[in-house]
């Protein structure tokens, strides 16, 4: 791969993964630390969208949470033949 290509996908990636990762940091920040510590104060109290608070009874809504957390706002696919890595 050129530089000019790595260069290319490196811009495309670039906003999806400035988004997951403040989606996670803020997962971390609200939740985890509380949890952990087991201190409700450690965090100001959580308001849940009324789009969220309406799909609660939703069976499927917490793996799709789990997903766009673990997987990304974009998640990518190899596609084509994979070339051997040349060594040296």
């Amino acid at each position: 791969m050129s530089d000019r290509e790595l260069a290319r996908v490196q811009r495309r990636r670039q906003w999806p993964t400035i988004l997951t990762q403040v989606a996670q940091r803020m997962a971390q920040e609200r939740f985890v630390a509380a949890s952990i510590t087991g201190d409700a104060f450690v965090t100001p109290a959580l308001r849940v969208p009324q789009l969220l608070r309406s799909l609660r009874h939703w069976q499927g809504l917490p793996y799709l949470l789990g997903r766009a957390v673990g997987l990304g706002v974009r998640p990518e696919r190899l596609t084509g033949q994979l070339e051997p890595l040349s060594h040296g």
